[in-house]
């Protein structure tokens, strides 16, 4: 029975809006999924090109095949044994593939489990009685650099050296990314109190503030208050997919994306946990005779963002999205509000220094790379203010022993 040349013009209609249905698919990808894992994951660059590749291959090899068995250029059974011989190798590739894909995903021997990342490290030669010791504690916006590589702990020494050559001033950085109170609370008690530090500057808020998204890719389940749910870098630790899984996973992110329900809310739980965690944390340093100095945390959210200061901003979507819903700027912007206001209000309780940073740093791209990271304006004011307030709390000590 011949079929019709109609029918074949129906399939290749048919089959030509299957074709523009995929491609177009392609077009709608979850744009976080690519600005965010694509820049971390040689892999997952990999696994993108190649669903393009067999995408285009099948989109190619459909109607192909077709063609060759209307006309009969080509046997049947030639068909099945080139599907078998693509078949056996793909499997024959998959299996190296995947077994240098899941290495990539283990940590270094010097990972910690409890502290995350590797830990910061301490410099030898300390304790120094002859020193000023200072320890900064905080997450990446303590331990990062701006563009001149410059960090603001170590600019605070040079300055307050600069202002009282005789105490010969130390500043320790402590500061490490991902970090949250919780992690300066054991950072602290595993690596910092033998070193018996004279003051420890502490600036904790938006790493903190981000655990109340347990909606996002980085948690596993509803927020806990000891923050057992933020799983952080350890995610992808966590979430090992085999191979083929993270394939689809890929795919499901690349291929009409699910657009997640974007959540506006002033309610942060989170807010007792840092509380809690500062305050046990306070306690520790007094009970060694040090000092204690609060920072409040300068971000850029605020209220009529310009298109160049939404665009800078990420830590909100890549912390506060998950699968079906996302965190606005809004909800951003007041959480930061209240998690320095609580700050404010635990030095005021506890009779501590307060460095008020968030009051002082403007909230532009002049001073902010993106949401709260630091450009070199922004750091010379951090490193002036912090410096400026030790040698009046110095200088007020003294004056208050010779007296």
């Amino acid at each position: 029975m011949t079929i019709p040349k109609y029918i074949h013009y129906l399939l290749g209609v048919i089959y030509l809006l299957f074709a523009i249905w995929v491609i177009y698919g392609f077009f709608q990808p979850n744009f976080l999924f690519l600005n965010e894992e694509i820049h971390s994951s040689y892999f997952i660059k990999f696994i993108i090109v190649l669903i393009y590749l067999v995408s285009a291959l099948l989109l190619f090899a459909i109607p192909f095949t077709y063609y060759k068995l209307i006309f009969k250029s080509t046997p049947v059974k030639n068909i099945f044994y080139i599907f078998i011989i693509i078949l056996f190798f793909s499997l024959v590739f998959y299996v190296p593939v995947s077994y240098f894909y899941e290495r990539t995903l283990m940590p270094n021997e010097k990972f910690h489990p409890y502290l995350q990342l590797n830990p910061p490290e301490i410099p030898q030669g300390i304790p120094n009685n002859d020193e000023f010791l200072i320890v900064c504690l905080g997450g990446s916006t303590t331990a990062w650099a701006d563009e001149k590589n410059q960090k603001w702990p170590k600019q605070a020494e040079i300055n307050l050296n600069k202002a009282i050559p005789g105490h010969n001033f130390r500043v320790l950085n402590q500061g490490k990314e991902w970090y949250t109170s919780q992690h300066s609370l054991i950072n602290y008690e595993i690596n910092i109190r033998f070193l018996k530090p004279d003051l420890v500057i502490i600036m904790h808020s938006i790493n903190d503030f981000m655990q109340n998204a347990d909606h996002s890719y980085y948690s596993n389940g509803e927020f806990r208050r000891d923050y057992g749910h933020a799983m952080g870098p350890f995610t992808r630790l966590f979430r090992i997919r085999p191979l083929f899984v993270q394939i689809k996973h890929v795919f499901n992110s690349i291929w009409y994306a699910k657009t997640q329900e974007e959540i506006t809310t002033d309610t942060f739980p989170g807010l007792v946990s840092m509380e809690e965690n500062l305050n046990r944390l306070i306690q520790l340093i007094s009970l060694d005779g040090s000092s204690t100095i609060l920072q409040t945390q300068p971000y850029l959210y605020k209220e009529n963002m310009n298109k160049a200061e939404i665009s800078s901003i990420w830590m909100h979507r890549a912390n506060g999205v998950g699968k079906d819903k996302k965190w606005s700027i809004e909800t951003a912007r007041k959480g930061m509000i209240q998690y320095n206001n609580c700050i404010r209000r635990i030095a005021e309780e506890k009779n501590i220094p307060l460095i008020d940073l968030e009051a002082k740093v403007p909230k532009t791209l002049e001073y902010f790379t993106d949401d709260c990271h630091y450009k070199s304006p922004a750091i010379q004011i951090i490193s002036r203010e912090v410096s400026q307030t030790i040698v009046d709390l110095i200088k007020e000590k003294e004056l208050s022993v010779s007296n």
